[in-house]
């Protein structure tokens, strides 16, 4: 006994951190697959939208004031599904997403009134900008014939999930009808759009709607095939490929374009913490690189925590690898090559992280690491994620087209439109299952002690009783 509590003592932690990355994959046996397939994760997503509270001053070339409306919120549930798996130690799946506003959770209402940049009128005010004259002044015409103005007021819901009608969308629909499209690489602002400008996503809306998440509900974003690790756990999670491409296009650079890093669920267990994270984010044809930060704590359980810091949309250097044709300072990327053209940009939410020249050129914003920073928190022993805060912001990119309308004066720069937090969070159970998980080498050396204690003891018991046995026998 004493001998099994040694070897116990001294090679547990070997043996079970063996045990565990033995069952640490994506295979139908893996410890993870069904919490993988069926996401056991509190999800939310949250927008805060910018009202323009000085639309009419903007149009004269102001600088835009914004006011902060938000959260809007809404629950998200995600299975996977159609999952198969290969020879090569990969599967492929689709993800179907269904989301439920949260009335309870949110600052308004689907009535709320929000003052914006009308965004089909600004993507057809930069196709029309290197136009003739009367190309010019017959789209001025149309267009104020139908009611049409660059700012305008909607609800909530017409701006996110049910849509409004746009004629300009609807003329669109006309226009594109017939081209056989690309099936893209996800959406970041749903359909609406993409039927005028052809870019962002794989169903134009035909009813001629727009809307920033239009048709998003109960939808998938197509095939994603990703390694299971069976043969090498580094690779668990790693995408491989999405809707039958292995590379992207979008990129001048080929080395831009290559599709690297996780979908985010997972990393490999016990890996350093200095390995860098990547996360493959359709959305914007790229993959986000996330650094370690700090040891965090999430409901009692000690996690690593990685973070997306100022270097992420970093335009300064010598060859930057995600440029648009569109020239911004540092901490705003232009996501036209991603949407085929459509003047929109991302960053951080309140330009964090970017250059003062962004956050200057409007008025309302308030930077602030701890509300707008995007990072990822996940077990150090297992890999899996425990908790993240996706933040992006989605903005417009104004400038001034002579002889459009009131386009001639308009403030001539980006404008955001909205910020978006996506929210995961581990439920209980997964937590206390790796709680249990982090004790068993504890638990385990414990008991080793106890055995090697109890061996002792009775070692000693057995010394004096052989001892007393000797001796009462001599005297006798």
């Amino acid at each position: 006994m004493t001998v099994t509590a040694v070897v116990l003592q001294s090679q547990f932690d070997a043996f079970f951190d063996r045990a565990l990355k033995d069952q640490m994959h994506l295979g139908p046996s893996g410890l993870v697959f069904p919490a993988w397939r069926v996401s056991d994760l509190r999800m939310r997503m949250r927008v805060y939208f910018f009202n323009i509270t000085n639309p009419v001053e903007v149009q004269l070339g102001d600088k835009p004031i914004l006011n902060e409306l938000g959260p809007y919120t809404w629950r998200i549930y995600m299975e996977k599904f159609d999952i198969k798996f290969h020879e090569n130690s990969t599967l492929s799946y689709r993800e179907k997403k269904w989301y439920q506003f949260l009335r309870e959770e949110s600052i308004g209402g689907y009535n709320d009134i929000i003052t914006t940049v009308n965004v089909p009128y600004a993507a057809v005010a930069q196709r029309l900008k290197d136009g003739g004259t009367v190309a010019k002044s017959t789209a001025t015409f149309t267009l104020n014939g139908l009611g049409q103005t660059v700012m305008h007021a909607k609800q909530v819901g017409e701006l996110t999930f049910e849509g409004y009608p746009d004629f300009l969308i609807l003329v669109a629909n006309a226009v594109e009808a017939g081209k056989k499209e690309d099936s893209g690489f996800g959406t970041i602002l749903g359909t609406g759009l993409r039927i005028f400008t052809n870019v962002l996503a794989a169903e134009p809306d035909v009813q001629g709607s727009f809307g920033y998440f239009v048709d998003r509900n109960n939808t998938d974003d197509g095939i994603v095939t990703i390694f299971t690790g069976e043969d090498n756990r580094q690779k668990i999670n790693r995408v491989n490929v999405v809707n039958g491409h292995t590379e992207l296009t979008t990129w001048p650079q080929h080395k831009c374009n290559k599709i690297k890093g996780t979908m985010g669920h997972l990393r490999p267990p016990m890996s350093s913490r200095e390995n860098p994270l990547l996360i493959f984010v359709p959305d914007i044809c790229r993959s986000l690189p996330l650094r370690y930060e700090n040891v965090s704590v999430y409901e009692g359980l000690s996690t690593l925590r990685f973070v997306a810091g100022r270097e992420t949309f970093n335009n300064s250097g010598p060859d930057p690898c995600f440029a648009g044709s569109r020239k911004f300072k540092s901490g705003v990327m232009d996501i036209g090559p991603c949407k085929k053209g459509a003047p929109l940009v991302i960053s951080f939410p309140h330009y964090l992280f970017a250059d003062e020249a962004h956050q200057n050129s409007v008025i309302g914003l308030n930077p602030r690491k701890e509300a707008h920073q995007f990072y990822l928190e996940s077990d150090p022993l297992t890999g899996v994620t425990v908790s993240v805060r996706a933040r992006f912001q989605v903005g417009v990119v104004m400038e001034r087209v002579h002889g459009l309308g009131n386009l001639g004066t308009i403030f001539d720069g980006t404008i955001p439109l909205f910020w978006q937090e996506l929210q995961l969070e581990a439920l209980p159970p997964t937590v206390f299952q790796l709680s249990i998980l982090r004790q068993l080498p504890i638990y385990a050396k414990q008991t080793a002690l106890v055995l090697i204690g109890t061996a002792i003891l009775i070692s000693l018991i057995a010394v004096f009783l052989v001892y007393r046995y000797v001796h009462s026998t001599y005297v006798l």
